[in-house]
């Protein structure tokens, strides 16, 4: 499902990341079985919570450490 105005998605810090740069937000592409990063954005990162901006509804989740495909 597309979101026009993108949606926030709340995540736990659990593991106390601090930095965006190291942080990506991505969605399951159920068409490839990988993670992509399109039409999310990391937006905001505290010690307690990332949270991301997404133009679309799916499976979601924050990637630590590397970048998955942008496809």
């Amino acid at each position: 499902v597309d979101v026009p105005d993108g949606i926030i998605i709340r995540f736990d810090n659990n593991l106390g990341i601090t930095l965006a740069k190291n942080l990506t937000c991505a969605s399951w592409n159920v068409t490839l079985g990988n993670w992509s990063s399109q039409g999310c954005v990391v937006v905001n990162v505290t010690a307690a919570e990332i949270f991301c901006n997404c133009s679309h509804a799916t499976d979601f989740s924050v990637l630590a450490g590397g970048e998955p495909d942008s496809s």
